[in-house]
């Protein structure tokens, strides 16, 4: 009877160390941070098919509030991430984009529009990514949208997301394919007043073709930091992108034909998240985790001290 009951309280013991495994499994997967990005492609109405869309991981995010940190072949670009208001957060992607392009930095992962003009990138972490969209031609119509960036992350600015999926709208335009030829034209702006002193002499901007550089050319106070080139060709993408300007962080933004470059004086200051409260004692569960798997493997530990306590007294009465 007492080998019996041995041989069950043994069992018992086997069950309990099993289930206290399954909450800690179950705690891995829960605390996945993956995201998917849905890009919409349409313009007036009419969905676009086969639009191709770039995607870059630009900068980390912080788990519960809205602070960005330039990451990876990003992490040296010339913008500042933090404290933008919506209009300034908007060029960023103009900005990065031409920055992409000048470093050649391969993209993360390329997706098509399908039949319903949806675009998908699946399995992402959480942080700030750029998306390029290629110039498209549909219809007689070429069609065209400025990069921009999305903050995948719980403290993101962008709200139009079910759970962990974000869907985005790009902005696209569209216009008849007119004329074989059309021009660019960019003017540089410069926001540093009171610091007009530290501005260089002159600065290099790179006329980008495709994403590649096509040809250069230096602005300063003798060309009223401005310059257009015309006759380019209309089935190319055009852009442009300023080279290093030391001591000042830089926005692009496009109006029709122009791009206008503006260069701000900026201190550099270091803002700090405010780190996480430490745990007293021992290695207890960061914020954001579950205690209950701590409770569960406390009564888990009682219940097998009490029951190895039962084995040994029977042992001792055989």
């Amino acid at each position: 009877m007492r080998s019996i009951t041995k041989r069950w309280l043994s069992k018992f013991i086997l069950a309990v160390c099993a289930l206290l495994l399954l909450p800690l499994q179950g705690y891995a997967s829960e605390n996945a941070d993956q995201w998917n990005l849905v890009l919409q492609s349409k313009c007036e109405g009419s969905m676009l098919e086969g639009v191709t869309y770039h995607l870059y991981y630009v900068a980390d995010a912080h788990a519960k509030k809205p602070y960005f940190t330039l990451a990876g072949d990003f992490t040296n670009a010339p913008v500042d991430m933090n404290g933008q208001d919506q209009s300034q957060w908007a060029s960023l992607g103009t900005t990065l984009s031409g920055y992409a392009d000048t470093e050649e930095i391969a993209p993360l992962a390329t997706a098509d529009s399908d039949a319903k003009g949806k675009a998908v990138f699946q399995n992402l972490d959480s942080g700030v990514y750029l998306v390029v969209m290629e110039q498209h031609e549909q219809d007689g119509m070429l069609y065209h949208a400025s990069a921009f960036c999305v903050a995948l992350t719980e403290a993101g600015i962008d709200p139009q997301r079910e759970g962990h999926t974000v869907t985005a709208t790009p902005k696209i335009s569209g216009k008849p394919v007119e004329g074989d030829t059309l021009k660019r034209k960019v003017v540089k702006v410069w926001d540093d007043k009171g610091y007009e002193s530290q501005r260089p002499e002159e600065i290099t901007v790179y006329l980008l073709r495709d994403h590649k550089t096509y040809a250069k050319v230096t602005l300063n106070q003798a060309n009223q930091w401005s310059h257009e080139w015309t006759g380019l060709d209309r089935t190319h993408e055009w852009s442009v992108q300023e080279g290093y300007c030391p001591g000042y962080s830089v926005q692009t933004q496009q109006e029709g034909n122009t791009f206008i470059v503006t260069n701000t004086y900026k201190e550099v200051k270091t803002v700090q998240p405010k780190p996480e409260t430490p745990a007293k004692e021992g290695k207890l569960p960061q914020t954001g985790q579950m205690w209950w798997p701590v409770a569960a493997m406390a009564l888990g530990g009682a219940v097998l001290v009490l029951v190895s306590a039962m084995i040994r007294r029977i042992g001792r009465h055989e």
